[in-house]
């Protein structure tokens, strides 16, 4: 009897250790895999990240950093709409947690709700003044609540971004949206001091050379535009955008052939960028390669039928090598689609003229002297 009851009291404190050690060992379980996460997080692992913090909460359900880090790896996954409902999650553990309110923020700014995007902004900020990233979304927000609505929300914005770069001087997207912001109050000079940062502390900052480009483009420093287009171009090599605003600047200057390069590369990286395609057959005709053209204007006009320019235009390489009955069809489809512009009857009395219809051909060209000769505008 003795003997059984020494039993059952080294039980009972086998099981009072076990209770009282579990939720010890539980948050210790927890804070690995939040460290896990975070390491995922750092080499852009970013599902396995989230596969780290859910085990994270799984291991401790009222770890509020658990909760956050799995709404910075969705952010990280472009899944704004989950990042969100896990971020109120860690909001319901810790309603002071400034991160989790600068994630959500985040998480809102992708999902272009601007207006709650300041809300949480702000939120984050009045838990953690210091709060850096929290600055830049709202900053953004304004920025876009303005642009949006029509107001002017840029003030705002630059005292937030002011603020970030006063913490962090080096804070890169801070840096970035400055120099937006004085772009687009064409103050390039300005602007491209703001894009200099950014490079000096990342050279290989893509957007922030295809800004800059633009801002110096539009001082008429177009070789200094071509240089960071150039290297840009460099560092992605099939950087869609980079390559057509190259070829557009090449067109500008009557490279054509660098132009139709530039342009074949860009469509070869992005198939379904159809200004791209419109630029490359407009250069193929003034290059005479009107098969490339006739195939351009083609796929356009598959994409939609109601591309009356793409038929024109189509029309006008056909005639160029000799095909006018093909012409022909294209001119009508585009008068049929956009009656009143004077330079589809002339192309189309053209066409008439060489399939021998003189008297269609006469009737189009008087009725394109007469839309030529209308005004713009009836006037009341």
């Amino acid at each position: 009897m003795k003997q059984l009851s020494i039993f059952c009291l080294c039980l009972c404190l086998c099981l009072s250790v076990v209770l009282v050690l579990a939720p010890h060992s539980h948050a210790a379980s927890s804070k690995n895999y939040l460290k896990l996460g975070d390491k995922a997080i750092a080499s852009k692992q970013f599902s396995l990240a989230e596969s780290y913090y859910i085990k994270a909460i799984k291991a401790d359900p009222k770890s509020a950093e658990a909760y956050a880090g799995r709404a910075r790896a969705l952010i990280k996954q472009a899944r704004p709409e989950p990042a969100i409902a896990v971020a109120t999650q860690a909001l319901r553990c810790n309603p002071r947690y400034a991160q989790a309110y600068y994630l959500r923020a985040k998480a809102l700014e992708d999902r272009k709700d601007y207006k709650r995007t300041v809300r949480d902004a702000s939120l984050a900020l009045k838990f953690d003044p210091k709060l850096v990233d929290a600055y830049a979304v709202r900053a953004r927000a304004h920025f876009y609540l303005g642009t949006l609505e029509g107001g002017d929300d840029s003030r705002l914005a630059l005292a937030d971004l002011q603020k970030a770069v006063s913490l962090d001087p080096n804070h890169l997207d801070s840096l970035l949206y400055l120099g937006v912001l004085y772009a687009g109050k064409n103050k390039f000079k300005t602007a491209i001091k703001y894009f200099s940062r950014v490079l000096a502390i990342d050279p290989n900052h893509l957007r922030a050379l295809r800004y800059r480009s633009v801002a110096y483009s539009s001082l008429k420093e177009e070789d200094k535009a071509l240089a960071d287009l150039s290297r840009a171009i460099k560092i992605q090599p099939g950087a869609s955008s980079m390559l057509q605003a190259r070829a557009n600047y090449y067109e500008s200057k009557g490279k054509l052939k660098l132009a139709f390069d530039d342009y074949t590369r860009a469509l070869s990286a992005s198939p379904g960028n159809y200004r791209a395609r419109y630029q490359r057959a407009k250069v193929a005709i003034d290059l005479k390669l009107y098969s490339m053209a006739i195939e351009d204007y083609t796929k356009i006009v598959n994409a939609n039928g109601l591309d009356d320019e793409a038929l024109k235009r189509r029309g006008d390489a056909y005639f160029a090598i000799g095909k006018y009955q093909k012409a022909l069809l294209d001119y009508n489809e585009a008068i049929g689609l956009n009656p009143k512009l004077s330079g589809y009857y002339s192309a189309r009395a053209k066409a008439y003229a060489r399939l021998g219809n003189n008297a269609a051909a006469a009737k189009d060209s008087k009725r394109a002297k007469q839309l030529f000769k209308a005004p713009a505008v009836k006037k009341i």
